[in-house]
């Protein structure tokens, strides 16, 4: 499994949404964990896809302390009622991940973008400048001038009352 989210956006209110409404009414809080597992699950697959074989249901009933055959009963009404996943021949699918990865990266594409053009802007501004402006050196603005003060004392100072010199 290919990790390349730690996060992702999650929808605010999602019991709200009449899809979710009836797959909690159908099958209670067990039908929305196992629905947001999928989802987190698809999140982590590098193609945003599962795949529908035996172990995956397993594990997933295993990790939500259920059986198999509610996975399956769930999986299914989820998309053949609910429209939340798409099945095909081979694939849990979610319409809403591929939406989440696509916003993600149409967003990642126009920062790089940005970025590149301000390291443009940056590369040629200092260049203008190295150009049309004399420099100092740099080894020269690093010394420090240290000024000292020198206070004249006469000899008579150190002497002792009633020693000569």
């Amino acid at each position: 499994m290919y990790k390349e989210s730690y996060y992702f956006q999650h929808d605010y209110e999602p019991t709200s949404d009449p899809k979710i409404i009836a797959l909690i009414g159908e099958h209670g809080a067990i039908g929305y964990g196992v629905f947001w597992r999928i989802v987190e699950m698809l999140h982590s697959e590098s193609e945003h896809k599962l795949p529908k074989k035996q172990y995956l249901f397993s594990a997933i009933a295993k990790q939500m302390l259920t059986s198999v055959e509610q996975i399956v009963t769930i999986v299914n009404y989820a998309t053949d009622v609910c429209e939340l996943f798409i099945l095909d021949e081979n694939y849990i699918i979610s319409e809403r991940v591929n939406r989440n990865f696509n916003k993600r990266n149409d967003i990642s594409v126009k920062r790089s973008e940005a970025g590149k053009r301000s390291a443009s802007m940056r590369s040629n501004k200092s260049e203008q400048v190295l150009t049309s402006v004399q420099q100092n050196s740099t080894n020269a603005n690093k010394g420090k001038e240290i000024k000292i003060k020198r206070k004249e004392v006469s000899a008579d100072a150190f002497l002792k009352p009633g020693m000569v010199l």
